[in-house]
């Protein structure tokens, strides 16, 4: 797998991701949301694509490197695509954000919605620990856990 900077060109391939994901069906419902969001993580530079070995996309996250407090890097969102789920593309995303992150960082963040526990129970796995429980951030009656990863010294 190898990650690299995404170009507005793989915008449909990202959203396709989103739009058939839990997260998707709760947040990324509407299209000209999603286009919206995306639009603005390439347009920022914060969008990395996953691909394979064939170049075949794989996924994207939105990092912004100082998205949390204004100093630490916050992963905004991580979508694989439907057929390369289940297979560890999304871990090796993950190890990939976290290295970027540490690279200037002691800590790095991301937030997880209570209804998605299985991502949540991955992101236990790895080492993040809930911080803080934000009640009806983005939708009334979901809350979000704040996760934090500490770099190893």
């Amino acid at each position: 797998m190898n990650v690299e900077q995404g170009t507005i060109e793989l915008l449909d391939d990202c959203r396709q991701s989103l739009a058939n994901c839990v997260l998707g069906e709760r947040y990324f419902y509407d299209t000209n949301h999603t286009l919206k969001f995306l639009t603005e993580g390439f347009n920022k530079g914060e969008i990395l694509i996953a691909l394979n070995s064939l170049g075949e996309f794989i996924g994207f996250m939105r990092v912004d490197l100082f998205g949390a407090f204004a100093k630490f890097p916050l992963l905004r969102v991580i979508a694989v695509k439907e057929n390369y789920r289940g297979h560890g593309f999304g871990s090796k995303m993950l190890k990939f954000y976290e290295g970027l992150g540490f690279e200037n960082s002691d800590k790095v963040f991301l937030l997880v919605s209570e209804f998605n526990e299985r991502a949540k129970f991955l992101y236990e796995r790895i080492g993040y620990k809930v911080v803080g429980k934000i009640p009806n951030l983005y939708q009334k009656g979901t809350a979000e856990f704040l996760m934090m990863k500490e770099k190893i010294k």
